[in-house]
């Protein structure tokens, strides 16, 4: 029996983009909450259903909940050898971010589609602007796999 391949095609995955999301130095992490809950998000869900996203979800890091429930994320072995290990080191789990959000696209077209819309850029990017630290924001792209749930 041969190994499985470890190649795919992505053009019958969904492609998922995250964002990982800090506030600006002057919103309260509250306030951040609060404006990506109550404003960012309900302008995003007419255009994301135009392009007929999957899902969409947005993670609150939260202070409260982060600092009790981090800590026992277990720390990567001290011999790992993997590379991937040693780019976290020991702040392995230390997101520094207030929020993550996953947006789940049917396929490549419709991620491309979002991205050249003028009123996604327009809406989205604006408001982000008010409130959201684009120098630390972190994004990445890639195709999604629901193992469970």
């Amino acid at each position: 029996m041969s190994a499985p391949s470890t190649t795919t095609t992505t053009s019958t995955k969904p492609i998922v983009l995250t964002i990982i999301f800090s506030p600006l130095p002057t919103i309260t992490a509250s306030a951040f909450h609060h404006h990506l809950s109550t404003v960012h998000a309900p302008l995003a869900v007419p255009i994301f259903a135009r392009h007929k996203v999957l899902k969409y979800q947005i993670s609150h890091n939260v202070a409260k909940i982060r600092d009790k429930l981090q800590p026992l994320f277990p720390a990567p072995p001290r011999d790992a050898q993997d590379d991937d290990w040693e780019k976290v080191g020991d702040d392995l789990g230390l997101l520094q971010g207030e929020a993550v959000v996953q947006v789940w696209f049917r396929d490549e077209e419709s991620y491309r589609g979002l991205t050249e819309d003028a009123e996604f850029r327009e809406k989205m990017g604006g408001d982000a602007a008010g409130f959201v630290d684009v120098e630390k924001t972190r994004v990445t792209v890639g195709w999604g796999e629901v193992v469970m749930g």
